[in-house]
């Protein structure tokens, strides 16, 4: 989930006989392993879509079986051991290009548990086949999305519900400013993850940094069994150095140094 998904909400979208709103998980559930999942698309077909990957007239859906999320993470070190993904499909059963951002469903229930995230490549190097998908986990963030709901929902005080707006609007600037290149929308990830964190009125330049710290040890650029480590340290490295915000390189360099 990234901070653009919220702007979905102002849309003005309407239930009708073939639009129905989802429905949301308990906060903190997560599905169980060897259950099953219906992820629905209008992504190309093929194993490799980039090379010959065919485009589709009608939307699509498959049933991927869910797996241990340590399955994906023993096989991608760059997922980061985050405990905020699903791991499903695999073995010819696979989302695929364009599918991003499509609905993972709970085949029994019909909850919404993920979000199409990350196509890892398998040992052949197809991306639309046998390695399991990658889906952000619905549950980890069922806060943060009724704190963005919008008018009426009246689920936090005012107060604070004026701060997560502020706050999110301010992550989203940072996370697109001028150069920054972020192919694997690691600066999204760390902000959602910051304002779940951070407390009600923390400042503007504390939230930003706590962006950059947790953007510069994301994915593949420390070892997950390291990543704790590596948020602590760039910490020290911003007060120490007086790193300027959005110095993505120099933070990791520093904190990645003799880790």
């Amino acid at each position: 989930m990234t901070l653009a998904d919220l702007e979905f909400r102002r849309s003005g979208v309407r239930e009708s006989d073939k639009i129905k709103y989802a429905k949301l998980p308990e906060e903190g559930s997560d599905p169980a392993p060897n259950s099953t999942a219906i992820v629905v698309g209008w992504g190309v077909q093929g194993a490799r879509p980039l090379l010959n990957g065919s485009p589709v007239s009608k939307l699509h859906k498959v049933t991927l079986p869910v797996h241990d999320r340590q399955v994906c993470i023993s096989a991608h070190p760059e997922a980061g051991g985050r405990d905020s993904i699903v791991c499903a499909g695999g073995e010819g059963r696979s989302m695929c290009l364009y599918d991003s951002g499509g609905p993972l469903f709970d085949a029994a229930t019909g909850t919404l548990i993920g979000l199409a995230s990350w196509l890892p490549e398998d040992k052949n190097g197809n991306q639309c086949d046998q390695a399991p998908n990658i889906f952000t986990r619905v549950g980890s963030y069922i806060p943060w999305i009724k704190a963005n709901l919008g008018g009426g929902v009246g689920q936090l005080p005012a107060a604070e519900e004026v701060w997560i707006r502020n706050a999110t609007r301010q992550m989203g600037a940072h996370c697109g400013r001028y150069m920054h290149e972020d192919p694997d929308d690691a600066c999204d990830e760390a902000s959602v993850e910051c304002l779940k964190e951070m407390p009600q009125g923390t400042p503007e330049m504390e939230l930003l940094q706590c962006v950059d710290r947790k953007e510069a040890c994301a994915g593949q650029k420390c070892k997950p069994s390291k990543h704790g480590q590596c948020i602590e340290k760039a910490k020290v490295c911003v007060q120490e150095k007086d790193i300027q915000v959005g110095s993505i390189e120099e933070i990791q360099e520093c904190a990645l140094k003799n880790l």
